[in-house]
């Protein structure tokens, strides 16, 4: 199944928990997940790469050029990130036909 998941710093741990509980809820399910990092902190976003291949079957680390949306509005909660969701299929790789889109801060408790 292609997964894809958009985060900042802010959320990258709570990304690393998202994917470790589909790992643990779906032992025998291939994943192939596409991480869009928006984020500052490139060695965190290393981090979270080599941290998810070891868990799940095959990750695509994609870095989000933020500067992209820079004429869209930016508050708080409405970031870079929010808005790379509009354009998601066009950054995904070549090879998904399909991805299931899920938010960074939640727990995923089935299949």
């Amino acid at each position: 199944m292609n997964l894809a998941c958009t985060f900042d710093d802010n959320y990258l741990p709570h990304a690393a928990t998202m994917l470790t509980t589909i790992r643990n809820v779906n032992p025998g399910h291939w994943f192939h997940v596409s991480l869009i990092h928006s984020g500052r902190d490139l060695d965190e976003a290393a981090w979270l790469y080599k941290y998810v291949s070891s868990i799940i079957d095959r990750v695509s680390l994609i870095q989000l050029d933020a500067s992209a949306f820079n004429k869209l509005p930016l508050s708080g909660h409405l970031s870079a990130v929010a808005y790379a969701r509009l354009v998601l299929a066009g950054m995904l790789p070549a090879e998904f036909d399909r991805a299931l889109y899920l938010d960074p801060d939640i727990a995923v408790v089935g299949d």
